[in-house]
């Protein structure tokens, strides 16, 4: 942890609020509809520095420093989650703010969750990231930290970031020993807030790291007391949780550089392009409305060993209708695609709900049966074109099914999968014949009708596995009498 860089060049305006007894510090960045952050514990507003600005481009942030934390002196209470959600809903009222989206990382998800438990009139929608509802589910080595936490261990916290960011910025450095004693008690304390969660009447994402303080069976656990995991979620949606409910499991994470998102960064340098399409779409509405999956959907992709494409900046603009076929942005579905049925449709009317019974036409410029026409490139963008080519060098006997077509704002995602056989050098995997089938996530944003940019994720395992070049996934264990 003493490798992350908690730093930004952007800078927002920050202020006061005395409210609910303690002078709270905040942070407001960008313009749009307000999403209140919560750091973890020893952390600050500045912790969210790296993906501040991604998430600040269409909305107003409010990177709030918790009581003791950051630039908000303490006070004399103890430190509760509880007890800091107050201070929360008092902020809420004292800026005005019309039901705000809340995320919380770690001690901030805990404070968001309380929030949403005791003012779910004010909250529009929760994330809450690497928050546990039960002690016991914490690993018995991480409670033993845990219990070492206090003013004593101080002086072995000077080089950590923790310790340095507090002594730059809090009002009374010298209290730093007192935080510590105060975050120790709040975690030798046993809690278990399985009933709250049960009654949360707020739309609430649970997030957590792949490898977090708790086993990810944990986050399923609360994701289920949600209505979650009950049942298939069905083709438009009709199973998923009643209450918008949705699970994420951020893939390559821990606990501590989960609050930075999903490849918001690489080698140090931060990747804005596809940090910037990921955080859209985790904090889109996607999970709230049941035609509108994609945000959970990809973390579930990933969670089972998807590689995430390099996201592009078109270098010639994409027009919908000559990659889609579809006119507008719409959201369909289909079983499949073969070439009989595209020779059979016509171009559906647009329609921004979903459309029961329709198939989404296959792309046109995806051949069937033979290798993409160059002339037929010319429509697509540099790298599209280039991509399409390789495909057709590797693979012969091409076709596509297009399962899903997901327009939501700017953004557009294509779920399908891609059929043909491996007749060419695949990064170094010589030709084997076989037969191939592998499932693809391509997410577009459009400006003014064309495409402008581009991410992709695909399941390279299952390609892998069906070429033998990774052992097949080993059967389940046959039930003993």
């Amino acid at each position: 942890m003493t490798t992350t860089d908690w730093t930004t060049e952007g800078k927002g305006t920050g202020a006061y609020a005395d409210v609910n007894g303690i002078n709270l510090y905040y942070e407001t960045h960008g313009a749009g509809r307000p999403v209140i952050l919560l750091h973890g514990g020893l952390g600050s507003g500045e912790m969210f520095g790296p993906v501040l600005p991604l998430l600040a481009d269409k909305r107003e942030v409010i990177a709030v420093d918790l009581q003791g934390h950051g630039r908000t002196a303490d006070i004399d209470r103890p430190i509760d989650t509880r007890l800091m959600a107050e201070d929360i809903a008092a902020l809420i009222g004292h800026l005005g703010l019309e039901k705000p989206d809340v995320m919380g990382y770690s001690l901030g998800g805990g404070v968001a969750f309380w929030t949403a438990v005791r003012h779910p009139e004010l909250v529009g929608r929760v994330i809450v990231v690497s928050g546990n509802i039960r002690r016991d589910a914490i690993y018995p080595e991480m409670l033993g930290q845990q219990g070492q936490v206090s003013a004593a261990a101080a002086e072995f916290m000077k080089d950590t970031p923790m310790y340095q960011l507090y002594q730059r910025v809090a009002p009374r450095p010298e209290d730093f020993g007192r935080l510590l004693d105060k975050l120790g008690e709040l975690m030798s304390k046993d809690f278990d807030f399985s009933e709250e969660v049960r009654g949360l009447r707020v739309p609430t994402l649970i997030a957590c790291a792949d490898a977090d303080m708790a086993p990810p069976s944990h986050y399923v656990e609360i994701f289920e007391l949600l209505g979650g995991g009950q049942r298939d979620g069905g083709w438009m949606g009709e199973g998923r949780p009643a209450g918008g409910h949705a699970l994420a499991i951020i893939p390559g994470t821990t606990h501590y550089n989960v609050f930075m998102f999903p490849g918001a960064r690489r080698g140090g340098a931060l990747v804005p392009r596809r940090a910037r399409l990921s955080s859209d779409l985790l904090r889109s509405p996607s999970f709230r409305h049941p035609e509108l999956r994609l945000g959970p959907r990809m973390a579930r992709h990933h969670a089972g060993g998807w590689a995430v494409g390099r996201s592009r900046r078109c270098s010639a603009a994409v027009s919908h209708s000559s990659y889609f076929s579809t006119g507008q942005p719409r959201v369909s579905t289909s079983m499949s695609n073969t070439a009989s049925e595209q020779s059979a449709q016509r171009p559906s009317r647009p329609s921004s709900t979903v459309k029961s019974g329709r198939r989404a036409p296959r792309p046109a410029s995806m051949p069937t049966k033979r290798p993409c026409p160059t002339r037929r490139l010319s429509s697509m963008s540099a790298h599209s074109a280039r991509t399409m080519l390789w495909l057709a060098q590797v693979f012969s006997d091409q076709r596509w099914d297009i399962h899903h077509v997901i327009a939501e704002g700017d953004l557009v995602s294509v779920h399908a999968t891609h059929h043909g056989r491996h007749t060419g050098n695949l990064l170094g995997i010589p030709p084997t014949g076989r037969e191939v089938a592998w499932d693809y996530v391509h997410i577009l944003r459009y400006r003014d009708g064309k495409a402008v940019e581009h991410s992709s994720v695909r399941d390279d395992m299952t390609l892998m596995r069906q070429l033998g070049v990774m052992p097949a996934r080993p059967e389940p264990a046959a039930a003993t009498a």
